[in-house]
């Protein structure tokens, strides 16, 4: 749902990834606290940040205003 969203707001593909996986952690914690372990919570952290980092690039060029938008056409 957060893709979704940020990506029909802003139309930026890396933009909704960064912000759906930096956001997945706290989500995965607030639907499931009573049962996730504090090594689940840390290896769901960890893959964030790991995927976060694989962006770099995308992220430079959001920054840079040199990221391209989703543009859906008709044909």
């Amino acid at each position: 749902t957060i893709f979704a969203v940020v990506l029909a707001v802003f139309r930026y593909v890396s933009l909704a990834s960064v912000i759906s996986v930096g956001a997945f952690p706290a989500i995965s914690w607030a639907f499931s606290a009573s049962s996730m372990s504090l090594m689940g919570l840390g290896v769901i952290a960890a893959a964030s940040i790991v995927i976060i980092a694989r962006h770099e690039g995308n992220i430079r060029r959001l920054l840079a205003h040199e990221e391209p938008r989703l543009v859906l056409t008709r044909s």
